[in-house]
């Protein structure tokens, strides 16, 4: 497709469309649209600072841990950082240029938590498409000991483990960051554990 304002235009008619059938169709317009921002006006996908043209996006990801008692790794954001300083959230950040959302989802767990691992069994949960995101969530399930975490101090202040009743309070309470109620209602009720993967879902 060479126009790109009617690569657009199909992206957005598909979107609407969206079920589960057509999930790895509309996964790989996606791809394509990457590629056609990268290749044609040379916009890294992890810079996100600039102000984006029709048709460009960024990729970010989610990575949601889960205990063994049912309860979430969350992290306080650094007053220092620019985007909702001193809120809660989950582990987020962009895509690199070059990565996938795999490896950006371990970067952001070794970056901003000190964990470290590559090979840990990782769930997608879903991708959701926002204004100029496209978000990808995983979980990833362990049990870390807070004290032994190695927070990155310029984007994380504080982390402490929380169960979805005390989540969901703190979003009411705007003390966490408020992905929607949909996300809140997918991602905190997947009920996953190593060897048993629930079916991907698009949001």
């Amino acid at each position: 497709m060479t126009d790109q304002n009617d690569f657009i235009k199909l992206l957005f008619d598909t979107l609407k469309e969206t079920t589960d059938d057509n999930t790895t169709a509309l996964n790989n317009l996606v791809t394509q649209q990457m590629n056609l921002v990268n290749t044609v006006d040379k916009m890294p996908m992890g810079i996100i600072s600039q102000d984006l043209k029709e048709g460009e996006f960024f990729q970010a990801v989610h990575v949601w841990i889960k205990n063994s008692d049912g309860q979430y790794l969350i992290q306080k954001r650094s007053m220092a950082v620019k985007k909702h300083p001193g809120m809660w959230a989950t582990t987020s950040g962009a895509v690199s240029t070059g990565e996938d959302s795999i490896t950006s989802a371990q970067r952001e767990l070794s970056e901003e938590l000190g964990i470290h691992e590559t090979n840990m069994p990782m769930l997608f949960i879903c991708r959701s498409f926002k204004n100029k995101e496209i978000l990808d969530v995983f979980l990833v399930e362990g049990d870390y000991l807070i004290e032994e975490l190695e927070l990155q101090v310029s984007e994380v202040s504080q982390a402490k483990w929380s169960d979805k009743e005390e989540i969901l309070q703190m979003v009411k309470d705007e003390e966490f960051r408020a992905y929607g109620t949909e996300y809140f209602d997918h991602v905190l009720n997947i009920d996953w554990h190593i060897g048993v993967k629930d079916e991907n879902k698009t949001l």
